[in-house]
């Protein structure tokens, strides 16, 4: 809008801007689904769908966000063991990223 008003071009209409807006976002969420479903392989779904499943009254995707309590050394062998057990994930979400051209900051 800023360069619009230096330039002194007048703005298009409110619903021209959100239909234009909504256009290339469903636009790129077609391109990525599309990517997505290329680079998915059947191990990688399965482990999605694991993170997605309820594991005693929690899903197992909360894990990702989970802090450690203290450093004792259960904590610690627990956190390596976690780290391992979505290393996967992690390499195949940084490849993907890389391949999409999205910034990491998107996926944040």
């Amino acid at each position: 809008m800023q360069y619009l008003n230096q330039q002194r071009i007048v703005a298009p209409a409110y619903a021209i801007l959100q239909n234009m807006i909504g256009r290339v976002v469903t636009g790129e969420r077609q391109r990525i689904t599309a990517l997505l479903g290329d680079a998915l392989t059947e191990d990688i779904a399965s482990q999605i769908d694991a993170l997605l499943q309820a594991d005693e009254s929690m899903y197992r995707i909360t894990l990702l966000k989970r802090e450690l309590k203290d450093f004792s050394w259960r904590e610690l062998r627990e956190e390596v063991a976690r780290r391992q057990s979505f290393a996967p994930l992690h390499a195949f979400a940084r490849d993907f990223l890389d391949t999409t051209g999205i910034s990491a900051e998107s996926g944040r």
